[in-house]
């Protein structure tokens, strides 16, 4: 791994540092700036790559970190309590759940005029982003577990609240998939994090505090 020194001292490595972000995610930034600068016959591939990094640390990793982001700063006491996070992440999951199920019981028969075909086919697609939870592994090459479990909260959120504006078999086929995805892929990174030990008193919930 690239070290800080020689990123200090060399002016390329500084000016795709500063681009990737390097003042709010050294350690990603360090990683990345080793792959582009490691092969000089790939211009192109080290211009993408570099592209591509500074768009995910400035549009997707930035935005979760409470300290360069003024409108997360007043929840900095929820992410240093472990346990009053968990218990808000846990809370979230069976209320929106409940929510869609509830929404889809009525919505889908009176103003979509799904059938018993529809419905299985519904069920079918919810079940599909289950059996790619396994790509979660790929994504924690990119991000952290929590990063990963806040972006499917968000996903399962939004999925669970565009539906009403999607009165259609294909737009309830969309939502539910994107709500599937949140939902499935929150429950793969949740559970190593309520599961783990901790060292003190408060045990596995300290997982969270990461």
């Amino acid at each position: 791994m690239i070290s800080t020194r020689q990123v200090a001292k060399n002016p390329t490595l500084t000016r795709l540092g500063y681009s990737v972000g390097m003042e709010s995610s050294p350690r990603l930034a360090r990683d990345w700036i080793l792959l582009t600068v490691a092969s000089k016959r790939h211009t192109r591939l080290r211009t993408l790559l570099a592209l591509l990094t500074s768009i995910l640390a400035r549009c997707i990793i930035q935005p979760f970190d409470g300290l360069t982001n003024p409108f997360l700063m007043p929840f900095q006491h929820v992410r240093n309590r472990p346990d009053l996070l968990l218990l808000l992440s846990a809370a979230a999951v069976p209320l929106s759940f409940a929510t869609w199920q509830a929404l889809l019981n009525n919505f889908a028969v009176e103003r979509a005029a799904f059938g018993g075909a529809e419905m299985g086919i519904l069920q079918s697609l919810r079940e599909i982003p289950g059996l790619m939870a396994f790509a979660v592994v790929f994504l924690l090459f990119l991000f952290r577990e929590q990063t990963i479990g806040y972006l499917s909260l968000i996903l399962l959120g939004a999925g669970t609240l565009i539906t009403g504006w999607f009165p259609s078999v294909l737009g309830l086929y969309l939502t539910t998939v994107l709500m599937s995805i949140g939902f499935h892929y929150f429950e793969t990174v949740h559970f190593p994090h309520s599961a783990c030990s901790g060292a003190t008193r408060t045990g596995p919930l300290n997982c969270w505090a990461g």
